[in-house]
């Protein structure tokens, strides 16, 4: 998952012009990390260190790990665990081959492992097969560090409301990546939490701004199902996000009130009067510099017009 930072470029008597950004998704580094993690929570994973006993590893069969240390997930007693090893790289589908789990794994005599085993299927991951495993120490310290969030949910599930809440406070990448899945998954029960949780992500500081798009596509998603007050919250906080210096706040911005438009026709009573003002002249001056292509349906519910 990679992604550029980009800023709303202005000057005293200058039209906003904005950078373009990248339309691909961060799927690397601690976020990715943190995302992966959390589909795995999510799917049911078992999560583990420990340590390669197997001999002389081939690829194609199991290995045998001696268990240190249960992280999530595994039922206590567990002394050792057959994890199926494999350097197959398909090179049409790298990252779903059997081998990638494995990639860049040192496997010496006793080598620490942290492993993160399917339960159930995970994407292309077939349950008993391993999703993760490394043998860095910072991978491992990121790993250890959401295993101990994830116990803290699984005991108490309202805690996901703090710690998204404390993403702008300090900077933990792997966690905003693991919150931003569990959110969609909260998001299936409760679509109103999820709504709020993903209006404290989004513009976060520590939530890498690359996303932030992607967050507004899932609060339109769920937007049909929200109740009055949440609706008006949602709408709200893109107005607001449109309205700001940073190039990926506005995108993301109007972007989730782009796609509002195209089927509430209530947007702009949702906005409040001090802001709709703001909200049609950042349009227009976007619009006409050619940072920003024009939308039919917004233009319309917005009463927008270009002489």
């Amino acid at each position: 998952m990679k992604f550029l930072l980009a800023f709303i470029s202005a000057a005293c008597c200058a039209q906003p012009t904005l950078t373009p950004v990248p339309s691909h998704l961060p799927d690397s580094g601690d976020y990715g990390m943190g995302r992966e993690f959390g589909r795995c929570i999510v799917a049911k994973c078992q999560v583990f260190r420990g340590h390669l006993v197997t001999e002389s590893p081939k690829s194609g069969e199991s290995l045998t790990i001696q268990v240190d240390e249960r992280l999530f997930g595994v039922a206590p007693g567990t002394e050792t665990i057959k994890v199926p090893y494999s350097t197959e790289i398909l090179r049409k589908a790298p990252t779903e081959s059997p081998g990638y789990a494995w990639k860049g794994v040192s496997l010496a005599p006793d080598a620490p492992l942290t492993v993160i085993l399917a339960v159930q299927r995970v994407g292309a991951v077939q349950a008993g097969s391993p999703v993760f495993v490394t043998s860095d120490e910072h991978k491992t310290e990121v790993v250890r560090s959401l295993s101990e969030k994830a116990v803290q949910l699984e005991h108490s599930p309202a805690l996901i409301s703090d710690l998204v809440a404390s993403l702008p406070r300090e900077t933990n990448l792997a966690l905003a990546g693991y919150l931003f899945i569990l959110t969609g998954h909260v998001a299936l029960r409760n679509p109103e939490l999820a709504s709020s949780l993903f209006e404290t992500m989004i513009g976060s500081p520590g939530v890498p701004p690359e996303t932030w798009g992607e967050i507004a596509g899932f609060m339109v998603l769920d937007y049909y199902r929200l109740s009055e007050s949440g609706k008006g919250a949602v709408v709200k906080r893109f107005t607001d996000l449109a309205q700001q210096s940073d190039s990926s706040a506005v995108r993301a911005g109007f972007r989730g009130l782009n796609k509002i438009a195209s089927f509430d026709h209530s947007v702009s009573a949702r906005i409040p009067p001090a802001s709709l003002g703001g909200l049609v002249n950042a349009y227009r001056d976007l619009v006409k510099s050619g940072s920003l292509a024009r939308n039919a349906p917004l233009e319309t519910e917005l009463g927008i017009k270009f002489e």
